[in-house]
Protein backbone atom coordinates (compact mmCIF):
# COMPACT_ATOMS: atom_id res chain seq x y z
CA UNK A 1 0.00 0.00 0.00
CA UNK A 2 1.81 3.24 -1.38
CA UNK A 3 -0.23 5.85 0.94
CA UNK A 4 -2.40 5.12 4.15
CA UNK A 5 -5.66 5.80 2.06
CA UNK A 6 -5.90 3.28 -0.36
CA UNK A 7 -7.90 4.49 -3.67
CA UNK A 8 -10.53 1.37 -3.43
CA UNK A 9 -11.50 -0.32 -0.04
CA UNK A 10 -14.00 -3.23 0.26
CA UNK A 11 -15.69 -3.31 3.61
CA UNK A 12 -17.47 -6.25 4.07
CA UNK A 13 -19.14 -8.55 7.03
CA UNK A 14 -16.16 -11.16 8.26
CA UNK A 15 -18.35 -13.54 9.05
CA UNK A 16 -21.11 -14.13 6.36
CA UNK A 17 -19.81 -16.73 4.04
CA UNK A 18 -21.40 -15.30 0.67
CA UNK A 19 -19.39 -12.23 1.74
CA UNK A 20 -16.10 -14.34 2.25
CA UNK A 21 -17.14 -15.54 -0.95
CA UNK A 22 -16.98 -12.34 -2.92
CA UNK A 23 -14.07 -11.53 -1.58
CA UNK A 24 -12.43 -14.65 -2.75
CA UNK A 25 -13.79 -14.14 -6.16
CA UNK A 26 -12.15 -10.45 -6.10
CA UNK A 27 -8.91 -11.49 -4.52
CA UNK A 28 -8.91 -14.44 -7.23
CA UNK A 29 -9.80 -12.16 -9.92
CA UNK A 30 -7.70 -10.09 -12.77
CA UNK A 31 -8.17 -6.26 -11.19
CA UNK A 32 -8.04 -3.20 -12.95
CA UNK A 33 -6.42 -1.27 -10.09
CA UNK A 34 -5.55 -2.78 -6.66
CA UNK A 35 -8.66 -3.45 -4.42
CA UNK A 36 -7.92 -3.35 -0.91
CA UNK A 37 -10.19 -5.69 1.63
CA UNK A 38 -10.97 -4.77 5.36
CA UNK A 39 -13.75 -5.96 7.50
CA UNK A 40 -16.80 -4.13 8.89
CA UNK A 41 -15.69 -5.82 12.43
CA UNK A 42 -11.97 -4.54 12.03
CA UNK A 43 -9.27 -1.96 13.05
CA UNK A 44 -9.48 -0.18 9.54
CA UNK A 45 -13.53 0.08 9.47
CA UNK A 46 -13.31 1.19 13.25
CA UNK A 47 -11.11 4.34 11.80
CA UNK A 48 -13.20 4.76 8.93
CA UNK A 49 -16.05 4.90 11.25
CA UNK A 50 -14.61 7.21 13.58
CA UNK A 51 -13.83 10.37 10.45
CA UNK A 52 -17.26 10.03 9.58
CA UNK A 53 -16.07 8.60 6.07
CA UNK A 54 -17.91 5.14 6.66
CA UNK A 55 -21.80 5.28 7.90
CA UNK A 56 -21.51 1.69 9.58
CA UNK A 57 -24.81 0.44 11.09
CA UNK A 58 -23.31 -1.38 14.03
CA UNK A 59 -25.45 -4.48 15.40
CA UNK A 60 -25.10 -7.74 15.84
CA UNK A 61 -25.34 -8.46 11.62
CA UNK A 62 -23.92 -6.16 9.36
CA UNK A 63 -26.50 -5.76 6.12
CA UNK A 64 -24.48 -4.01 3.48
CA UNK A 65 -20.87 -4.03 1.84
CA UNK A 66 -19.29 -0.80 1.20
CA UNK A 67 -16.40 0.62 -0.77
CA UNK A 68 -14.36 3.37 -0.88
CA UNK A 69 -13.11 4.67 -3.49
CA UNK A 70 -11.20 7.82 -4.21
CA UNK A 71 -13.14 8.68 -1.19
CA UNK A 72 -16.30 8.66 -2.47
CA UNK A 73 -18.47 5.90 -0.20
CA UNK A 74 -21.11 3.54 -2.20
CA UNK A 75 -23.13 0.67 -0.46
CA UNK A 76 -25.48 -2.37 -1.22
CA UNK A 77 -25.90 -2.53 -5.22
CA UNK A 78 -23.92 0.55 -5.66
CA UNK A 79 -21.05 -0.98 -4.25
CA UNK A 80 -21.16 -4.39 -6.17
CA UNK A 81 -21.00 -2.31 -9.24
CA UNK A 82 -18.17 -0.55 -8.22
CA UNK A 83 -16.44 -3.65 -7.34
CA UNK A 84 -17.66 -5.82 -10.63
CA UNK A 85 -16.10 -2.66 -12.80
CA UNK A 86 -12.79 -2.75 -11.08
CA UNK A 87 -12.94 -6.86 -12.46
CA UNK A 88 -11.43 -6.31 -16.17
CA UNK A 89 -13.53 -9.39 -16.99
CA UNK A 90 -16.91 -8.18 -15.34
CA UNK A 91 -16.50 -4.25 -16.17
CA UNK A 92 -19.41 -4.99 -18.22
CA UNK A 93 -21.89 -6.63 -16.17
CA UNK A 94 -21.07 -3.63 -13.63
CA UNK A 95 -22.18 -1.39 -16.56
CA UNK A 96 -24.86 -3.07 -17.34
CA UNK A 97 -26.42 -3.02 -14.00
CA UNK A 98 -26.23 0.15 -13.09
CA UNK A 99 -28.79 1.04 -15.93
CA UNK A 100 -31.58 -0.77 -13.63
CA UNK A 101 -33.07 1.83 -11.36
CA UNK A 102 -31.46 1.75 -7.74
CA UNK A 103 -34.56 1.57 -5.70
CA UNK A 104 -35.02 -1.78 -7.64
CA UNK A 105 -31.15 -2.98 -7.76
CA UNK A 106 -31.36 -2.33 -3.66
CA UNK A 107 -34.63 -4.14 -3.02
CA UNK A 108 -32.86 -7.16 -4.70
CA UNK A 109 -29.81 -6.45 -2.65
CA UNK A 110 -31.57 -5.94 1.09
CA UNK A 111 -33.67 -9.15 0.18
CA UNK A 112 -30.19 -11.22 -0.35
CA UNK A 113 -28.58 -9.85 2.62
CA UNK A 114 -31.70 -10.32 5.12
CA UNK A 115 -31.51 -14.07 4.23
CA UNK A 116 -27.96 -14.68 3.49
CA UNK A 117 -26.84 -16.20 7.12
CA UNK A 118 -29.81 -18.43 6.36
CA UNK A 119 -28.62 -19.54 3.23
CA UNK A 120 -24.95 -19.67 3.15
CA UNK A 121 -24.11 -19.79 6.80
CA UNK A 122 -21.92 -17.50 9.09
CA UNK A 123 -18.38 -18.24 10.38
CA UNK A 124 -17.94 -18.84 13.92
CA UNK A 125 -15.00 -15.44 13.72
CA UNK A 126 -13.71 -13.38 11.32
CA UNK A 127 -11.93 -14.08 8.03
CA UNK A 128 -8.08 -14.62 8.35
CA UNK A 129 -6.40 -13.93 5.08
CA UNK A 130 -4.25 -16.13 3.82
CA UNK A 131 -0.22 -15.76 3.13
CA UNK A 132 -0.96 -14.73 -0.62
CA UNK A 133 -3.60 -12.23 0.31
CA UNK A 134 -2.72 -10.41 3.29
CA UNK A 135 -0.84 -7.41 1.33
CA UNK A 136 -4.74 -7.07 0.09
CA UNK A 137 -5.91 -6.82 3.92
CA UNK A 138 -6.64 -4.37 5.90
CA UNK A 139 -6.55 -4.87 9.61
Amino acid sequence: MKNQHPQTVIFFDGVCNLCNALIDFVSQSEKKSPIFMASLQGETAGLYQLKNQLPVRQGPDFQTIYVVQSGKIFEKSDAIIVILKNLKKLSWLGTALKVLPRPLRDLSYNFVAKNRYLIFGKRKSCRIPTADERHFFLP
